[in-house]
Order: structure tokens, then sequence, then C-alpha cells
């Protein structure tokens, strides 16, 4: 499954840096009045947004060394909500694995898959039906109430793309339906690779074509921009069955290969 030990460090690393870039990017007042906080550490992160009830605005990401592990935790811990650990065990070491069982951090499933896309060209997917244009500053309200609605977030939470919503590091794209703004997707790029992440459809206009088009569409940007290599990631099976989960099929029927899974560990909540 893996291409290389190399390939997977480089996958989380440029996560993490999408996410810290997220969080310190982050509207003040928002970041304030949610308690928004972040701590890069080694190639990884530690984030934490207590309001957002999901995985990935709260989570420790990126790190597999005992330390930097171990500081991840200890920081968490002066902090609140509901946090988790994603971490790669073919990576771990023997003493890291030790650690989980000892930490008896609860396991929920499904995994995830952490993918890579390599190449010179790519088809977008042009339709009548719908259109992709790349968001401006201006457009972060919508980009953001797209991407809570999608994911079923908190209508606030989306705020937190305010900051680089139209800015170089990111290329955001907001899909049409017959001229109504129903599908959103970002791109992180750093040192000349590309992380996708925030892909999402509002439920009433899904499968339609459009997250196969945006994944597209980011992909064709990134290259146009001189980017050979990407990344991403998501869940393997839908609803916690061995179902595969549909943005899985669209993400390899574009090309994308899977370069390692990923577990997920629950944080039980920490004692005062």
């Amino acid at each position: 499954m893996a291409e290389s030990h190399g390939d997977s460090l480089l996958g989380e690393a440029l996560e993490a840096s999408a996410y810290i870039d997220l969080f310190r990017n982050a509207p003040a007042e928002f970041a304030q009045s949610t308690s928004l906080a972040f701590r890069a550490i080694g190639r990884g992160c530690a984030i934490s947004l207590p309001p957002a009830p999901t995985l990935v605005l709260n989570r420790i990401q990126g790190l597999h060394g005992l330390d930097e592990l171990m500081e991840a935790y200890g920081w968490l811990e002066r902090g609140t909500g509901t946090h988790y650990l994603q971490i790669n065990r073919e990576l771990a070491s023997a003493e890291v694995l030790e650690w989980l069982d000892a930490k008896r951090l609860i396991k929920e499933n499904p995994n995830w898959s952490k993918l890579m896309w390599r190449g010179d060209a790519v088809d977008e997917h042009p339709s009548e039906d719908f259109r992709i244009r790349a968001a401006t500053a201006q457009d972060a309200d919508v980009f953001g109430s797209i991407t809570s609605q999608g994911f079923g977030l908190p209508p606030a939470i989306g705020r937190i793309w305010q900051g680089v919503v139209g800015t170089d590091s990111w290329i955001c794209l907001i899909g049409y339906w017959k001229d109504q703004p129903v599908a959103a997707g970002a791109m992180f790029v750093n040192d000349g690779c590309a992380w996708l992440g925030v892909g999402t459809t509002l439920q009433e206009h899904r499968n339609k074509g459009l997250q196969k088009a945006l994944i597209s569409a980011r992909l064709g940007a990134g290259l146009r921009r001189g980017i050979k290599t990407f990344y991403t990631e998501t869940v393997r099976f839908a609803n916690n069955v061995d179902v595969p989960n549909v943005s899985l099929q669209n993400l390899e029927k574009v090309g994308f290969r899977r370069v390692h899974e990923r577990s997920n560990y629950r944080i039980p909540p920490f004692s005062g």
C-alpha cells in the first residue's frame, strides 16, 4: 500500500502545516470567542477548537515520536473539549505503541486513508450544469457557510476560513449548481506540494458530480502553478461498515493512490 515512508511523512507534515496556517490566520475575535488554540510540534501539530464537534479540528496529527506525542498530550490537558489522536501505526515505534496502550486511548473506527496523486495533467470535467470558480476574500462567508453546512457543523465555525480564503497559500474553490453556490473545496500549497482539504457538497446536491469536479479542478489549479505532488485524506469506510466511502471512491477515480492508513483514538476526558 505505502509508496514509501518518505511519502507518508511528507503527506502528514503537509497536512499539519495546512491546519497550523488555518488556525494561525483565524480572525482574532473568532479565535478568542471559541478558545481556538494550536501548537506546532516537530513536523506535526496539536489543534483545538472546542465548539466544533468534529475530530478534524480537535486532534494531534503528524507526530510519531514519543517525546513529541507526550508534549502534545500534555498541552491538550490544559484545554477543554473532546480531542483525538491520529497516527500511522506503521511508523510508530514499539514504545509509542506501548504508550498508546498505557494511556487507554479509545480506538475509533473507521480508519482514515492518506492518499497521494502525482502527474502532469488531469481532466477537469467541465459540465453545462455546474461551474467552478476561485473564491476571493469577498467570498469567505459563502465558502465558510458551505463548509459548515456540508459537514454538519455549527454555522459560526465557518468563520475560521475568513483568514485564508483568497490568500497566496490557499486555493479555495466554490462550485455552483445553476448559479447557486452548493460546494466548496480548499487546497494548501507549500514547498512545491499541495494538500487538498475541506471538500464538501450540500446534502441536496450530492451525487451530481460536483465533488469529483472539485477534486479535478484543484489538481488543475495546482498543476498550473507547477505542482506535481498532491496529498489528501478521507475516511476509508462509510458509517463504520465495510462499504467504501464515496469520497474515497471519487479520489481513486481521479487517480489518487493510498499511501497509508491512519488510526484514530479518542482521548478520554482529562480529570481536573
